[in-house]
């Protein structure tokens, strides 16, 4: 499992960074490849992966130029509500001993 592992690493490739755009990055891979990650912990990580292929933001795909824009309008707009919290002082002890 371990020599199946290395040579994964081994054979993989750098991601380049591509674009960032509120709310995701797009990055792509020498050679052919190129995914679209998240950058809210809100969201779901991956929206967007290819292991080969490759990623052009001109005009030459204007179906990727649509649902790039309509995936971030979809993440603008319907984020879950950030949740603030505050510690309880119940659970934690008012002193600590000495090391």
């Amino acid at each position: 499992m371990r020599s199946a592992a290395s040579r994964v690493l081994r054979s993989s490739r750098p991601l380049e960074q591509v674009a960032y755009y509120p709310g995701m990055v797009l990055y792509r891979q020498a050679g052919g490849g190129f995914a679209i990650v998240s950058s809210d912990d809100r969201q779901p990580a991956v929206l967007a992966y290819s292991p080969c292929g490759t990623l052009s933001l001109s005009d030459d795909n204007p179906g990727f130029k649509w649902w790039l824009n309509a995936i971030r309008k979809v993440m603008l707009l319907h984020q879950p509500p950030r949740e603030t919290t505050t510690p309880d002082p119940d659970l934690f002890p008012t002193s600590v001993q000495p090391l």
